[in-house]
């Protein structure tokens, strides 16, 4: 039995990578029969989305920011946890 939410059943989505997706992302993976990650993509400081979220808590609105550290031979960034 297939989701009622998968509009395009024959279409796979490829989407960013993000640190905590809004529920517009998690939306629009809900939509398609499947999503790959672009986990290839160069990293992008200027796209806040991929390292950077909001959250409410029981402290009300938090800022998260995920720290990148730079690779020690290559271009790729790598995210600090």
């Amino acid at each position: 039995m297939t989701s009622p939410l998968i509009r395009y059943p024959d279409t796979t989505l490829v989407l960013p990578p993000v640190y905590c997706g809004s529920i517009r992302y998690y939306a629009a993976m809900a939509m398609y029969g499947a999503v790959t990650i672009d986990t290839q993509r160069r990293f992008n400081k200027r796209a806040k989305e991929c390292h950077r979220c909001t959250i409410e808590g029981a402290n009300g609105v938090q800022r998260l920011t995920c720290r990148w550290r730079s690779p020690q031979n290559g271009t790729r960034q790598e995210c600090v946890t």
